[in-house]
This record gives structure tokens, sequence and C-alpha cells, in this order.
């Protein structure tokens, strides 16, 4: 644990494990850390603690003679002198290379690469919540250094203590791979890493007011990299055969929905993860597009009357499914700017939803057997919600499909046909037929209720008198069909062309079925008609 001395100093001080103390001849580690800053104590605790557990690790592996040689490094590396000074002057283990034909000589640089490692994580962490403490005082000594005065509280100084931690997070990590044994990086390229493809900030002369520097380079903002990425979106979605109306769903989320809350201007390397949380609480707080008077306000309006909590208790809000697809869309969006360099750390990695995927289906849980039956039982007083069940569970369609299909035959083979290219559907894998299971009847089918009305029956029926488990919904019976069939030993590939999922023997599919029709007969055929 870290503590403070009578002298205002932080020391680190820990147990020496039984096993080891032979080897120090000391039962506890207490250092100083010649620092009243916590977070350098921190930052100097954390290298010396580190050290400390790859020692104990390796040396259960080592003899006798080893242990006591790589203890005694330890005492004079670590404890007897400071870490931190020893590698600004590339000194100690961090910039040990490692000896590929000596296991034992490579373990201390391999030791020390892990601590980098861990060191590097801690940076990256704070760097994605802005929180510069660990360098700050760096870069207050770097000033005073250069005389340079610079207000505190300008972006200038938040966009040096950005830098500074990024090349911090590159001195670590190019001493993880040499510990590793990897050949030194080029200055160039490391510099390349930090600042991108601009030109690198320079700083102003000595003796200088830097706080209007206008060398200091812009970050990519919110706007700029939302342009690349839908560029980017529409160009991988089309080419995956994503439907035109996914594309522009996606599209109008983040240009009407994202950009109002969150600021087209806001650098993209500012937004922290607590603003990634609130950002996600707001979306939760929204009414549904139709809810009057909402309808007619402005997405930046309606986040401001629910940042004053002037929105009333009794307004629905947007169900939880729908800001779990909102989130989905923010986060393959802060991935392309990860992987594209326009960020160095993604925020929205450790946001995380239902969804997790790719598929819906994640966010339900299956009807068991006996729920379905129960279902079943329950509803054979209104045949055609009975039916309506039926058709659902052996058939895998969406609830808005079930009002689109056309019944035909194929190959003497009824099917629900979802191939017309004028009906919407939510991919291209969505236009399929789907062989009908013998339970239906095929006239009740033709009297549907409306797909409000069938929702709230099926949904207040399970909810009401099957289950109390928030995730087994009307939803849950196509997820009940995947999951039967599997247990039934069909093809996955079958059960994925079935659903109007995408997989890999149908990259090539087109709107006719990839199987013949009695192939995916077959495995309709396999759901228990025990119930049905």
């Amino acid at each position: 644990m870290i503590t403070k001395t009578k002298a205002g100093k932080y020391k680190v001080r820990f147990r020496v494990n039984p096993s080891l103390f032979l080897y120090f001849k000391r039962r506890e580690i207490n250092k100083s850390l010649d620092t009243e800053v916590y977070a350098v104590a921190n930052a100097k605790a954390d290298i010396i603690r580190s050290k400390y557990i790859e020692l104990l690790k390796v040396s259960r592996i080592l003899e006798e003679k080893q242990i006591q040689e790589l203890v005694n490094k330890f005492i004079i590396d670590t404890l007897e002198q400071d870490l931190i000074d020893r590698a600004r002057t590339g000194q100690g283990t961090v910039f040990t290379t490692v000896d590929k034909d000596d296991v034992y000589r490579a373990t201390p640089a391999l030791a020390s690469a892990d601590m980098c490692d861990s060191l590097k994580s801690d940076y990256l962490e704070d760097l994605s919540n802005n929180n510069y403490n660990r360098i700050s005082s760096t870069v207050d000594s770097l000033l005073e250094d250069n005389s340079m005065s610079i207000d505190k509280n300008s972006d200038n100084y938040s966009l040096l203590n950005y830098y500074m931690m990024l090349a911090q997070i590159q001195i670590l990590d190019e001493a993880s791979k040499r510990g590793r044994g990897h050949p030194p990086t080029q200055p160039n390229e490391i510099i390349s890493k930090i600042f991108g493809n601009t030109s690198v900030p320079s700083l102003n002369q000595k003796g200088t007011d830097c706080n209007t520097d206008t060398s200091v380079i812009k970050l990519a903002n919110v706007s700029d990299s939302l342009t690349k990425y839908i560029k980017y979106y529409t160009q991988e979605a089309t080419s995956k055969e994503t439907s035109t109306s996914q594309i522009a769903e996606v599209t109008r989320f983040l240009n009407n929905i994202f950009i109002p809350i969150v600021g087209a201007d806001t650098s993209m390397s500012m937004i922290t993860l607590e603003e990634i949380i609130d950002f996600k609480d707001t979306l939760s707080q929204f009414p549904p597009r139709k809810v009057k008077p909402y309808n007619t306000y402005s997405t930046l309006e309606i986040a401001n009357l629910i940042y004053n909590n002037e929105i009333g208790t009794d307004v629905k809000r947007i169900v939880k499914s729908t800001v779990n697809k909102y989130l989905s869309y923010t986060k393959a969006f802060f991935e392309y700017c990860k992987n594209t360099g326009l960020i160095e750390v993604n925020p929205m990695a450790l946001i995380g939803t239902s969804r997790g995927g790719a598929n819906a289906l994640e966010e339900r849980h299956p009807l068991d057997k006996t729920e379905i039956a129960k279902l079943l039982e329950i509803t054979k007083e209104t045949p055609i919600i009975n039916n309506a069940v039926k058709v659902l569970y052996t058939s895998g369609m969406r609830l808005s499909e079930l009002y689109k299909f056309k019944v035909n035959k194929v190959n003497d083979v009824i099917v629900y046909d979802l191939t017309d290219r004028e009906i919407k559907l939510k991919n291209k894998p969505s236009y399929r037929i789907i062989p009908i299971h013998r339970s239906i009847d095929m006239e009740l089918l033709k009297q549907l209720p409306s797909q409000p009305i069938l929702s709230r029956a099926i949904n207040g029926i399970i909810r009401e008198q099957i289950s109390e488990d928030s995730r087994k919904v009307l939803y849950s019976l196509r997820h009940s069909f995947a999951s039967h069939l599997k247990n039934n030993k069909v093809e996955p590939t079958v059960i994925s062309e079935l659903m109007g999922h995408s997989h890999q023997t149908m990259t090539l599919q087109r709107y006719a079925s990839s199987y013949d029709v009695e192939i995916l007969k077959e495995g309709i055929e396999t759901l228990d008609e025990a119930y049905l």
C-alpha cells in the first residue's frame, strides 16, 4: 500500500512472500517514493509492485542461485535507485534486450516488458478519461524549463498534456518491444504514431507566451470524422448487401442524433468515457419519435429538456432494444476511428450493450418447449392467436415479416415466400422462402389481427402467465426456433438460411434459396408436433 511519511512524502510498503524471505533477508518491502504528488507516487509504486510480482512468478521455476541473482538485481535496480531516473538515461532492465540463447538472462527483460504493458494499459485508461494526472507534472516542468507560460485552463494546455500522454504510451510500447527482442523503431515512425499524418506541433521560443500559438495542430473533430466514416460504412454495407433502409437508418442516427448531442466541433480524442456514459443515459431518456409534442422538437432541444429534468416521468421512452441498437451504431463509428488512427483509445470499448454482436437474438432468451406448450394451450380459445404463435415458432420469422409474405408453392412444397424485392426487409439474406409446417391452419393465416394487437396479446400472455423473465417475449419465439432446430441436429447453415442470416457458404447468395426447398422442409418438420 502507499502511505505518507511525516515529512510529507509517499512510500510504498508490502509484505514479501514467505518463499522469498531467505533471498530478500527481510519480510517486507518498504521503499520511499521521494515525491509529495500522489499520482507520481502511484506510478512509481506500480513499477515496483509489477517487477516484484514478475520476480515472484519466475522464481517458482528457477534454481536457488538464479533466484538470488534476480532478487539482488531487483534490490539494486528497483529499491536502491530511482527507476524513473534510470529509465530517462536509458538504464535499467526496462531497456534490457533479450538474449534469445539464454532463457535465464532473458527473464528480467521479459518481466520488464510485461511491466511496461501493464503501465501502458493504465495510461490508456487514463487517456480515455482525459485524466492527465500521471503526466501533468512532467508537462509543467517542460514548460518551466523552456521559460514558457500557458493558461492551464486553455485548450492548448490540454492538447499538450494529451500529446505527452501519447508520447509516454509510445515509450512504454517501445520498451516492451525491446524487452522482447524486437529491433528499435525508427524515430519518424514513433512520431507518426503520435501525430498521425499531420505536421508536428512546434513550441514557441523561450520566454514567449504560447496561449495564442497557432502552430499547435487541430485534432479531428466529430463532424469530419463522421463524414469519413459514413462514406466508408456505406461502401462496406453495400458490398455486404445490407438494405438501403438499414444504411439510411444508421446514417440518420449519426447525423441527426449523435452529432447534435456530442457536438459537431468536438475533438474525437477529447470524448471521454464519462461523456459516453452521459450520452448513453441521454439516449435512454429520449421519447419515441412520434410522441407529441416532442415530435416537433429538435434533438438538441430534447437533450436540453432531459438535462434539465423537464420531461415528465409519465412520458414514454424509447425501448431498451432501440437504445442498444443506437449504441451499436456508435460503437462501430468509434472502432473505425480507432482503427484509422483518428483516436488513440476507444472509450466505447468499455460500454456494453445486451446486443453485444451481430444479431438481436442475443437480447432475448428462448421459450423452452414446456413454455411453448403452455402458451399454445392458453391461446387455444383464440384460434387466430394460437395459429400465429405456431407460425412464428415454426418459421423463425420476425413479426414484421408475418405481414409481408405470400403463400407460394416450390417443387410441391408450400412456403412462405419473402422473395419479392418490392417489400422492405432487414437485409439481403432476409429475402428467402420458408417451408410451412404441417400444423399451420392456412385459412386462419388470412385473418391475422394488426401487428400491434398481435404483439400486445402474445407479450401480455407471456409476461402474465408464462414467465417473469423480462428477456422472454414474443421475439423469443424466433430464438426458440433457432435453438430447437439446433438441438434437433439441423445443420447451422440451414438454420441461418431459414432465419435470413448470412453464413459462409452464402456469400454469393441471391434471392433464390441456396438449399433445395426439400432440405429446408426437413429442417422445419423436425420441430416436435406433440404440442403443435
